[in-house]
């Protein structure tokens, strides 16, 4: 039996409980499937973008390694100048050619030494017959000067950037015949004499210092004084780079 009837009314109450909780779980259950079922057909009419991947690649800046390139000065001295050109020795800077052609005769005499009586008068010398020999020839020969670079003395002025150079003047360093020129055109001997290589060879001494008086004459140790200039200049701005340096050359009799 019920009292006063209140069983029935509270299970009216869990009624309406349990069946607000069924209808809360069947809206959201349908707001749920609402909402997928959207989504389904927006994606499928809206297909979505792809997404690009990029890849990026940051370039890092290499350190550069910049070297410091010290240019150190390098100074010449005069003793430096001066012994390279010392090394150059006895150096020929003109050559001088000729071809000699000469005549000789010879002949033996006979010296009397006395005089006529009662005169100051010598009897002259008397030509032996059968003595007298006589030839033709010629030879060439080569006639070189120069200068003696080991007897030079140098002074260099950094400030006022000069360089002189005090050398000997040019000399006679050497004087030669070609012996394959000899040509012996004509030749003469006597009975009693015979031609001999001596007597060539005592001939050349003299001649040849004939020749060496004619190149001098025709200008060899003037050539040679030029062509020594000309090869010092050079050789000091070439070997040490001396450009703006002015070079002076004095020659001085030794």
């Amino acid at each position: 039996m019920y009292r006063h009837g209140r069983i029935p009314g509270r299970l009216d109450r869990i009624g309406q409980i349990t069946a607000f909780i069924l209808i809360s779980i069947a809206i959201i259950t349908i707001i749920v499937l609402s909402v997928r079922a959207y989504r389904s057909v927006h994606d499928f009419f809206v297909p979505k973008a792809e997404t690009a991947v990029v890849e990026v690649v940051k370039e890092v800046p290499v350190p550069t390694i910049v070297e410091k390139v010290v240019e150190k000065e390098i100074v010449i001295s005069g003793e430096t100048i001066e012994s390279g050109i010392r090394e150059m020795g006895k150096l020929c800077t003109a050559e001088y050619y000729f071809t000699h052609v000469s005549s000789f005769e010879e002949s033996s005499k006979l010296a009397t030494g006395t005089k006529i009586k009662g005169t100051n008068i010598n009897i002259p010398d008397i030509t032996i017959p059968g003595t007298t020999k006589t030839f033709v020839y010629s030879y060439d020969g080569t006639i070189t000067a120069g200068v003696d670079f080991s007897d030079i003395r140098l002074e260099k002025n950094d400030e006022k950037m000069t360089v002189t150079v005090v050398m000997p003047r040019p000399e006679i360093i050497s004087s030669s015949v070609d012996p394959d020129s000899f040509r012996l055109y004509d030749e003469k001997t006597g009975i009693f004499t015979t031609l001999k290589v001596t007597d060539v060879t005592d001939t050349f001494a003299s001649l040849i210092r004939d020749e060496e008086q004619k190149a001098r004459d025709r200008g060899i140790l003037d050539q040679a004084q030029n062509n020594a200039r000309v090869l010092v200049e050079n050789f000091i701005r070439n070997t040490y780079g001396l450009e703006g340096f002015d070079v002076k050359l004095k020659f001085v009799i030794t």
